[in-house]
């Protein structure tokens, strides 16, 4: 578990560069891998998996906001984030998610994890509920 920790404090501590490499880097792997689930309907899949993540804490920071919009090139609205992530913050939608990412292989598992970490630590905090979201994920 101390190893979790580390590996949470190291994300935090790293620079937004190298956060969103990381980020791209795995959202094109879990995008991969999520084609393997259902081919077509990827971009649905890993909306989901980031908005649960995104509601984990039920909160979303200007700095998680201004990083989705700079990972993805594309300008995001509180109100439309806040609002996907509202939908992702209730047990049944948040075991919808899990399912999907046990169902892949380690590397696709890892990928979508990495992003979630990712996308969490850009406020420069992985808060418990979130650091408890992403075990979930990784369990």
């Amino acid at each position: 578990m101390s190893k979790l920790h580390a590996l949470f404090a190291e994300y935090t501590a790293s620079s937004r560069a190298s956060l969103l490499s990381t980020a791209r880097k795995s959202a094109a792997e879990a995008l991969l891998a999520l084609r393997t689930l259902k081919e077509g309907g990827e971009n649905e899949l890993l909306s989901a998996v980031i908005a649960a993540a995104l509601g984990a804490d039920g909160e979303l920071s200007d700095a998680e906001l201004d990083f989705m919009s700079e990972l993805f090139s594309k300008e995001f609205s509180r109100e439309h984030l806040s609002c996907l992530a509202e939908r992702f913050k209730n047990e049944k939608m948040r075991a919808a998610t899990d399912h999907v990412v046990d169902s892949l292989d380690k590397k696709g598992k890892r990928a979508l994890c990495t992003l979630c970490l990712c996308i969490m630590a850009s406020d420069r905090e992985v808060t418990d509920t979130e650091n408890a979201y992403l075990l979930r994920l990784m369990e």
